[in-house]
């Protein structure tokens, strides 16, 4: 990894804890230019906790409590390792976008949106998203019926304008004959 770096090419890799329960680290190294384009004169190497690391705070603390806790997201690496998971018990498992599921259209550039089916048995709406740049990718399932009560929430109001709206003018023509 280092050899890389000392190279110019940055690097990262993943280390992997004995127990699922343990975080994952994450090992970063970049090259060190001089100044004026001399060329590599050294190498910054860090490892960072992937589940305590402030930089990937706002990462992490997004993918807890998706749909009020009822949906989950986490993060895997390049090889479909869950790298992340707001549950440290699923750490270490693996994930494999389900090929064969029902694809959905997303604006989302590089994702792939899918319905499939829980281990439970229901119905769920599943975002995987490549991370531009990065052999990482990040992972949110929803409950489909999550979606469909939001949708319902988002449309009774305007449904209830509507009937209001037709209901009047219905008294209005009847008011004229």
């Amino acid at each position: 990894m280092v050899s890389l770096a000392l190279a110019g090419i940055p690097q990262n890799a993943v280390l992997y804890p004995a127990d699922p329960v343990d975080p994952v680290d994450a090992l970063f190294s970049m090259p060190v230019l001089a100044p004026a384009g001399g060329g590599v004169v050294g190498v910054l190497v860090g490892r960072a906790d992937l589940a305590n690391n402030p930089v990937m705070a706002s990462v992490t603390n997004s993918l807890v409590g998706i749909a009020n806790g009822l949906g989950q997201g986490f993060i895997v690496d390049e090889r479909g390792v869950i790298i992340y998971h707001p549950d440290p018990t699923r750490r270490l498992a693996s994930f494999v976008p389900e090929a064969s599921a029902r694809a959905l259209p997303t604006d989302l550039a590089g994702a792939t949106a899918y319905q499939d089916k829980a281990p439970d048995g229901t119905r769920r709406l599943v975002l995987y998203y490549p991370v531009p740049g990065h052999p990482w990718s990040v992972v949110v399932m929803v409950p489909n019926y999550v979606v469909l009560a939001l949708a319902t929430q988002i449309s009774t109001p305007a449904l209830v304008v509507l009937l209001m709206q037709k209901w009047f003018v219905k008294g209005l023509v009847e008011k004229e004959k």
